[in-house]
């Protein structure tokens, strides 16, 4: 079950109904239109719990200097804990999750990885939607390279 909302802002007071069964709602998110450059932009997760307004959100983050960070895993974790709390999202799209999909995307958010140019943000948060919801949402730009402005396409933004 997925829910697409337009609004960018999270939900206040999130209340729903799945008889009985606590529901979340995780979120995937991009800071550029579609229209940006190929190298502009971020794309992070959210979650939030039924009927609380805590909003979390998840990032993958070169942690390496430089522009392609590095070609290798296993040099730290990329996956940082409420770093977007400042970013506007110009795209978003939202999916109500039940408890058994909640664990797969916990699972999957505290995996470490790392970012490099061939494992980007776009393409770690695609993995989580599509690990927990099923949902394969395009962020294949140029190159085969993933980006938040392809997201944004993706998104119609």
């Amino acid at each position: 079950m997925h829910l697409f909302r337009k609004s960018t802002r999270p939900a206040q007071g999130l209340k729903v109904s799945n008889g009985g069964k606590k529901l979340y709602r995780i979120g995937i998110h991009s800071n550029v239109k579609s229209n940006a450059n190929f190298t502009d932009g971020h794309v992070w997760l959210s979650s939030e719990e039924s009927g609380t307004n805590g909003m979390r959100t998840y990032g993958l983050w070169n942690n390496n200097s430089g522009v392609f960070g590095v070609l290798s895993s296993g040099l730290g974790n990329g996956v940082i804990l409420n770093k977007e709390g400042a970013y506007r999202p110009q795209a978003s799209k939202f999916f109500l999750i039940d408890r058994v999909q909640y664990n797969t995307f916990q699972n999957y958010i505290n995996t470490p990885d790392t970012w490099y140019i061939t494992n980007t943000c776009a393409e770690w948060a695609r993995d989580a939607i599509y690990a927990t919801t099923g949902n394969y949402l395009d962020v294949d730009d140029n190159f085969g390279i993933e980006t938040p402005r392809e997201l944004s396409r993706t998104l119609g933004k």
